[in-house]
């Protein structure tokens, strides 16, 4: 039988009245205490055997205290019931009478996680927290205080070590970046650096550690007229003088008869049988005419190592 337009709208506002009543009445009342009723013993329990270890052992990194500090880890409190129920990153941390699934009983007893850090609790505590949470996990603890981190201001915040531009660490004294690392390798062996070494100098070091011998007379004068500074450069080294005689020796077959005798260590080459009879090999020179001219030719180390 259908409603009359009279009669639906007096239904309707006789829903409406009742609900807003209901509904008013439910505000009215006092929230309902979430914190079950405890017995004295399971209270003595958590007082005697779970609250000291958490005091002594986990409120340094997960507590109200080690938030304002700014060393709480993981946004987990375990300084109150409420912080163990609603849990930090990873989850709740227990779940109360299943032992099982609680995340502090598994990182307790090392599984998921190792809690505490500083070393496992004796089997004896663990044992007792796992009969604490099968029991309901009893805590008296209240908190209605929402967690609280370290507060950092605007400014402190632009001066954070990630948020600073990239600047060169070598210090104006250094004439190459990789110089500062020595120098303070240096400094922690209680030695000083060498003085900056003179034109005549840089070219035997650069002869004899490419080619294995020392320049001529005649080299010596021409890279030392190579190695002066323009007038445009400050140095006292030209460095693109440097970089041209560095090219010319080389580009020397000298270069490759000196360092190619690394490649005839690695493929153990001689001249000769070794042992009590030392017999010559009168054709190995090939092999070694082969391995210099490929060092010389740039011929990449694992294109080597299969010839």
């Amino acid at each position: 039988m259908p409603v009359s337009g009279h009669a639906g709208v007096f239904i309707y506002a006789w829903l409406v009245a009742n609900f807003l009543v209901w509904y008013s009445s439910g505000l009215a009342q006092p929230p309902k205490d979430p914190q079950p009723a405890y017995s004295q013993e399971q209270l003595a329990f958590f007082e005697t055997k779970i609250r000291p270890v958490l005091v002594q052992k986990c409120y340094s990194c997960h507590s109200q205290e080690a938030a304002k500090n700014g060393k709480l880890k993981g946004n987990l409190l375990l300084d109150s019931r409420e912080g163990l129920l609603s849990g930090g990153d990873t989850g709740p941390a227990l779940v109360p009478n299943q032992p099982e699934a609680s995340l502090l009983l598994k990182a307790l007893r090392y599984q998921d996680y190792e809690m505490p850090p500083s070393g496992k609790l004796p089997n004896e505590t663990i044992d007792d927290f796992a009969q604490w949470i099968a029991q309901g996990a009893a805590d008296p603890r209240r908190s209605t205080e929402p967690l609280k981190h370290a507060a950092m201001d605007l400014e402190s915040g632009r001066k954070f070590w990630s948020l600073q531009p990239l600047a060169p660490v070598a210090p104006e004294a250094s004439s190459h970046p990789v110089d500062w690392f020595i120098h303070q390798a240096q400094l922690q062996q209680n030695l000083t650096p060498s003085a900056v070494a003179d034109r005549r100098t840089l070219v035997r070091r650069a002869y004899l550690d490419l080619l294995g011998i020392p320049p001529t007379p005649d080299e010596l004068n021409s890279a030392i007229q190579l190695l002066g500074p323009s007038s445009a450069e400050s140095d006292t080294v030209s460095r693109m003088g440097w970089s041209e005689l560095i090219d010319t020796l080389l580009a020397r077959p000298e270069y490759g008869e000196r360092w190619a005798r690394h490649w005839m260590d690695i493929v153990r080459f001689a001249e000769s049988f070794g042992y009590e009879q030392d017999y010559d090999r009168p054709n190995a020179y090939h092999y070694r005419d082969f391995l210099i001219q490929a060092f010389n030719q740039d011929m990449p180390f694992d294109r080597f190592v299969q010839w």
